[in-house]
């Protein structure tokens, strides 16, 4: 499955060429979906938004470009 998802307070470190990413319970990271590109099940449809109304809301639009980079790379063609 291919989302498009809001990651918030990770921690990143890289030593020698390596990178790692880190969440954690104490310092309340998380993970929200924001756009399900393959939709498997009819609840799948609450986690995709009508994506034009990102010419109004600057972080849907952000989502949009995301989710369009995803379907192309994927050879999906355009957003549904």
């Amino acid at each position: 499955m291919s989302d498009a998802s809001y990651l918030d307070v990770l921690f990143t470190k890289g030593a020698d060429g390596t990178a790692s990413c880190t969440a954690s319970k104490s310092t309340k990271s998380m993970a929200t979906v924001c756009y399900r590109t393959i939709p498997l099940t009819s609840e799948d449809r609450k986690l995709r938004p009508d994506l034009r109304i990102g010419i109004y809301d600057p972080a849907i639009a952000k989502v949009a470009r995301v989710v369009q980079w995803v379907q192309q790379m994927g050879g999906m063609g355009g957003m549904t």
